[in-house]
């Protein structure tokens, strides 16, 4: 697996890392999803700023393992707008072992180039749609949000 490990060489993830710099740290990007070409990684697809985490589960693939990194906007607890960067190492039940192999091989060295992200490891469009359920972006959730029950209230009015 000579080729495998040549393959996880950080200098050939600086296209990958130009795109990440001026797409999502610039804040051009909503996401940006990696698949590998033989042993390298490239873009593949790069979402608009305001495009939401419905927009990015579309673009997974169903079969494939991918990496991703998404730029997760929402509200603090006293309503101010925050975004952090994740990294998702995308790794469909369905994909086949050699692709899972391969991936697996790289990820490590890939992840680390990109400096202070958070990391996750997802199988299940559902668990993309659990992590960013309290998206809000420019403002607007993107999934309605439920009211939540103010449980000082309740017991003031008890007292």
């Amino acid at each position: 697996h000579k080729e495998a490990r040549d393959m996880s060489n950080q200098d050939g993830f600086a296209e990958c890392l130009t795109h990440f710099n001026k797409g999502l740290r610039l804040r051009k990007n909503r996401f940006l999803i990696y698949m590998m070409d033989g042993f390298e990684i490239k873009l593949f697809q790069a979402g608009g700023k305001k495009d939401t985490f419905k927009e990015f589960t579309k673009c997974l693939s169903a079969t494939e393992p991918q990496y991703c990194v998404y730029d997760y906007e929402y509200k603090t607890q006293d309503g101010r707008p925050e975004s952090k960067m994740h990294f998702i190492f995308w790794v469909p039940k369905n994909s086949n072992q050699e692709k899972k192999v391969l991936y697996a091989q790289a990820l490590n060295k890939f992840r680390a180039c990109f400096e202070g992200v958070v990391y996750h490891n997802l199988t299940h469009v559902k668990e993309i749609e659990e992590l960013y359920h309290g998206e809000c972006v420019g403002g607007e959730y993107t999934v309605p949000q439920t009211a939540k029950e103010d449980s000082d209230e309740s017991e003031e009015d008890f007292d």
